[in-house]
């Protein structure tokens, strides 16, 4: 059947900045696969155990003796009047919200234990003072021995403090450099325990910076990435437009759409959307939304009302991704009507960056069932298919979304007057190739189908239509659910039931709201203007490692109930 992976990816990805959504369709196959890969370190050859421990010893001493200098110079600035006041003098200088560095001086004093302490110097809008100020509480703890210096002398935190500290004047941008390396260092490690543990001392912003370094390097170690949407999920703190921008984002490329991450965002989402004034952003949210199948209702009609609220400074290609978006997910916001009427019927391809994305406009509009006929004449246009071909832009997607718009045109468009697609064209019988996963699912109910019917000449597998897509299998049955040899059908069309079978695997369906893709809706429709029962079979229901006879009594129940419903 169809396979809809990667329709998207010719849209905002190709002119939006890197921020918003570039992503290539060699990208998406890499994030679309659903085993990271981690690469092994193999150890140096040639080298014997005993040389390797001497010289992890070695290293060992030298990281031990540099930490232990590190620590003592860090302390020692407390003692020195001119570096408190200096200190003072440059935290004043360049605070850019005195505010905040009060807030965050009071929060340390609050503080009762070394773990809060170490996660205030965690925060990026720290200053020397604030600096100074905790590890002065630290020495104080550690001589009255409430804590001791070996209980956390190791800890990446505090050592990115006592370099803060025991730097010159670029201090801070030591302190940030050393906080970026960390990040670096959790990126590295995959598949640890260490990583995980580390991941849970982060603030929610360097969280957010792990996963979108993550996402940019193209790397999926799942334990890291369940630590961040763990700790991520958990955290207090109000997540802002760009962050959730940046989560969807990082999930989309790295196929890791986690309930429970997606579910923070959107509650985020739905406090800070109404209250948003940029257009690069909301496009950014909308692609990534597309690209997880995430079929989040109330998040797509708030999304579609904001765009509405401010039509005259919203980017036409952005109207698009909202399109591709919208038929991704089969879903029709409920302001629908003046979407229509104020942003897409005014669209011309001239509008649009390039023709492709114009193609894309009018077969999601297509799939929604508000296409302007006016719109459709233009892509099925003889001279608009030879532009795709001159610019050897027409790939197998763009064909199958022609051929969906070339049918819709002839069969669900009563008004429409314009060409259609010339029958000269090699590329009719055109369509997507099935993942290994969609290949199974569809062997296996063909497998059932040849053990239901007595006779292989009652049922057709993989029958081509022309449209865009292939039915999975087509089969004819009598008023009174009784198989009929299909090469007699040619013969006798009277009381005859032609039924088609479309298997769906999980790739097919939406997620959260559990329900086939928009391009299914269209699919069935031009199917029934072709008197066709259609029978879908979802994984949902129809299970491949079943046995035998529960399989067959599934399938033919689910024909028979198709037969009877549409009588």
């Amino acid at each position: 059947m169809l396979q809809f992976g990667g329709v998207m990816c010719n849209v905002v990805a190709r002119f939006a900045p890197r921020k918003i959504w570039r992503i290539n369709p060699q990208q998406m196959l890499i994030a679309s696969s659903s085993t990271a890969i981690n690469p092994n370190i193999e150890p140096i050859p040639g080298k014997p155990e005993r040389v390797s421990q001497k010289i992890d010893k070695k290293n060992s001493q030298t990281k031990e003796k540099s930490r232990s200098s590190l620590v003592q110079a860090a302390f020692a600035v407390l003692g020195d009047k001119d570096n408190v006041v200096n200190a003072s003098s440059s935290s004043d200088k360049n605070a850019e919200a005195p505010n905040l560095s009060t807030t965050i001086s009071k929060t340390i004093t609050e503080a009762t234990t070394v773990e809060k302490l170490l996660t205030i110097a965690m925060n990026e809008n720290i200053t020397r003072t604030n600096a100074m100020q905790i590890m002065s509480i630290l020495s104080k703890w550690i001589n009255k021995k409430k804590v001791s210096l070996n209980d956390f002398d190791d800890d990446p935190r505090f050592l990115c403090l006592c370099e803060q500290l025991a730097g010159k004047s670029n201090a801070q941008a030591k302190y940030m450099d050393s906080r970026h390396s960390d990040l670096s260092t959790i990126i590295g490690l995959t598949g640890d325990d260490a990583a995980a543990k580390l991941i849970s001392t982060l603030s929610l912003y360097q969280m957010i910076k792990v996963m979108s370094a993550l996402a940019h390097k193209g790397r999926r170690p799942m334990t890291i990435l369940r630590s961040l949407s763990f700790n991520i999920g958990r955290n207090t703190e109000n997540l802002n437009i760009k962050q959730c921008a940046d989560l969807l984002y990082a999930m989309a490329v790295l196929n890791f759409p986690d309930e429970v991450l997606l579910e923070r965002v959107s509650v985020e989402l739905s406090r800070t959307i109404p209250k948003n004034e940029g257009n690069a952003v909301v496009g950014s949210i909308m692609t990534s939304i597309g690209f997880l199948r995430y079929r989040n209702t109330e998040l797509l009609d708030l999304l579609c009302d904001w765009i509405v609220s401010e039509p005259r400074t919203f980017r036409p290609q952005y109207i698009t991704s909202l399109l591709l978006t919208l038929a991704t997910v089969g879903y029709t916001p409920t302001n629908v009507a003046l979407l229509n009427t104020s942003l897409v019927q005014p669209l011309k391809e001239t509008d649009l960056p390039a023709s492709e994305v114009w193609l894309d406009n009018v077969w999601a509009t297509t799939i929604l069932g508000i296409a302007d006929p006016v719109h459709i004449s233009t892509v099925l246009d003889s001279a608009f298919v030879q532009k795709l071909i001159d610019l050897q832009c027409l790939t197998t997607q763009r064909k199958v979304k022609l051929l969906n718009i070339n049918a819709a045109a002839k069969f669900l468009i009563p008004n429409y007057n314009g060409p259609f697609l010339s029958e000269d064209l090699d590329f009719f019988n055109c369509t997507l190739e099935k993942s290994k996963e969609k290949q199974v699912y569809i062997s296996s109910v063909l497998d059932t189908l040849s053990n239901l019917f007595t006779h292989s000449t009652c049922f057709k597998s993989h029958v081509p239509t022309g449209m865009g897509f292939v039915l999975d299998a087509e089969c004819y049955m009598d008023e009174k659910c009784n198989p009929m040899p299909i090469e007699n059908m040619g013969k006798k069309k009277e009381n005859i039931n032609r039924i088609a079978t479309i298997a769906l695997c999980y790739s097919d369906f939406c997620r959260v709201q559990t329900q086939p893709m928009g391009i299914y809706s269209l699919i069935t429709k031009l199917l029934e203007t072709q008197n066709y029962k259609v029978v879908m079979v979802p994984y949902t229901e129809y299970n491949a490692k079943d046995n035998l006879v529960a399989r067959v009594k599934y399938l033919e129940q689910k024909i028979k109930s198709s037969i009877k419903n549409s009588t």
